[in-house]
């Protein structure tokens, strides 16, 4: 029964992300496959989550296996939120303009 659960974890963990690039980081060499993506959306202060987890306020850098898609949301009060699906790569900035949401008419 032990092994069960030890294998629903193990399979839990195969596509996450930040599991991902924790095992990178401890093995011998592997860092060489992480890359820095800096995020700074305009204006600043955003939030940013990667895979659906919140990383922090832009701006901001985080490391990433290079190749890697992954899916980035960036939000902020009164501004509609830009999400994309992205391929990792060195380099990679992320600088998307945040548009102000449409103010409710108030006559009415």
């Amino acid at each position: 029964m032990a092994c069960q659960a030890i294998e629903g974890a193990l399979e839990s963990l195969r596509n996450d992300p930040e599991f991902k690039a924790a095992i990178l980081r401890v093995g011998g060499g592997a860092d060489a496959d992480l890359v820095t993506v800096r995020i700074e959306p305009q204006p600043e202060g955003a939030d940013v989550e990667v895979e659906g987890e919140f990383i922090g306020n832009a701006p901001l850098d985080f490391r990433a296996p290079a190749g890697q898609s992954l899916k980035i949301r960036i939000t902020k009060a009164k501004h509609l939120p830009w999400e994309k699906s992205v391929r990792i790569s060195e380099g990679l900035r992320i600088a998307p303009e945040l548009e102000p949401k449409p103010e409710a008419d108030g006559d009415g």
